[in-house]
């Protein structure tokens, strides 16, 4: 190194101080590498900013997770006899809308369901895919399916593949609801059921309901049926023990001051929803 003097010193005497040449050099590589760096920093922070979100919105309709196809829609997470399943319901009534009695409409689905076509299910099917609709968040597909149901349950009794059997006085039995009747997936129950006809606001018989519709929620059915066609549910059967057993279908009909969840006889000949279980998972205990 080069001893020099430093111009501008207070002690102008003072000698020997070392200068390195290479200082210059290693100071602006220490410089150039901090730039470096800071902007590597930069970098990773621009790429990591979260968006802010326009202030205009672009699209607000909500998302339904019902599917709309061109003739049905399909309604997931319906829960039916201890399992979840998807179900379509079909935009039109089966058969063009033709009335048929509840046997022919049991031969008319016991085809239908061989060939996977949509077919007339039972009352707690019906119920359940109601009620899944009912829940899911409000969007216009949740309204049209509200819609057709409710013009449906105006304009026809609607046809279920469930019959009730009023046991008479002499054996003093409870009554048998019987779903699926004379399919393959046939299953009964039996309940008390012979009692005046009630609307379900006032109820105090949940375990008719969870026999008839396969829930005893008597808020969530009322909820169900007003939501569905603006009237309060009504639970139409027979009143009094005969001395005959009394077969009755049960089918669904709407009214100007009530929705009428039907059984008992008011006519052989009924139009009928078309629905299809499309996939099953069972629910774990």
């Amino acid at each position: 190194m080069t001893d020099i003097k430093i111009i501008g010193d207070p002690n102008p005497d003072r000698i020997n101080r070392k200068y390195d040449p290479n200082l210059a050099h290693e100071l602006n590589k220490q410089t150039e590498a901090l730039i470096r760096k800071e902007k590597i920093k930069a970098k990773l922070e621009e790429k990591n900013k979260v968006p802010i979100p326009p202030t205009t919105k672009i699209d607000d309709s909500p998302i339904s997770p019902i599917q709309n196809h061109s003739d049905f829609w399909t309604i997931p997470g319906v829960v039916y006899r201890d399992e979840i399943v998807t179900v379509d319901l079909f935009k039109y009534l089966l058969d063009g809308g033709n009335r048929k009695t509840q046997d022919e409409w049991i031969l008319y689905s016991i085809e239908a369901k061989a060939r996977g076509d949509f077919y007339t299910g039972d009352m707690p099917l019906h119920h359940a895919s109601f009620t899944k609709a009912y829940k899911m968040s409000d969007s216009p597909i949740k309204e049209e399916i509200r819609k057709f149901i409710k013009n449906c349950m105006i304009e026809h009794y609607l046809a279920t593949t469930t019959t009730l059997f009023y046991q008479p006085k002499a054996l003093s039995l409870e009554d048998v609801i019987v779903h699926n009747i004379d399919m393959p997936d046939k299953y009964e129950i039996r309940e008390y059921f012979t009692l005046p006809d009630e609307f379900v606001r006032d109820s105090y018989r949940p375990s008719n309901y969870e026999a008839l519709l396969g829930s005893n929620n008597l808020e969530e059915i009322q909820n169900v049926y007003y939501w569905l066609t603006d009237n309060d549910p009504l639970l139409y059967r027979v009143n009094s023990i005969l001395d005959k057993i009394i077969v009755a279908p049960a089918w669904y009909d709407s009214s100007d001051y009530c929705v009428k969840i039907g059984c008992r006889s008011n006519s052989p000949w009924y139009a009928s929803l078309g629905l299809r279980i499309t996939e099953r998972d069972s629910i774990p205990f």
